[in-house]
């Protein structure tokens, strides 16, 4: 079997994510895909997923997505994230 790759990278607003991706698609021969998070979600079919408040539906999912509704900000800035993090557990 063919091995596949995915590189994930994580970081705040305007920290450089994007000009590493780009150089990285330059650098490494094997064609790569350069997406974000917020193309993804849109696309993720709404009746595959949940908003789990109590983590119940979340012990039969096979996949789960934790999306920060305010962005990296808010994460950086300290706030509860408790209070303004939704999971979309797929595929249950």
């Amino acid at each position: 079997m063919d091995q596949r790759n995915i590189v994930l990278l994580n970081g705040t607003s305007r920290a450089g994510k994007t000009s590493i991706a780009k150089a990285l698609q330059k650098l490494i021969e094997t064609p790569y895909l350069h997406t974000g998070i917020n193309d993804f979600l849109p696309r993720v079919p709404y009746n595959k997923c949940f908003e789990v408040s109590d983590g119940r539906q979340l012990a039969t999912a096979k996949y789960f997505l934790l999306v920060y509704s305010g962005g990296a900000q808010r994460t950086v800035a300290g706030r509860d994230m408790r209070a303004e993090t939704r999971c979309m557990a797929m595929g249950s």
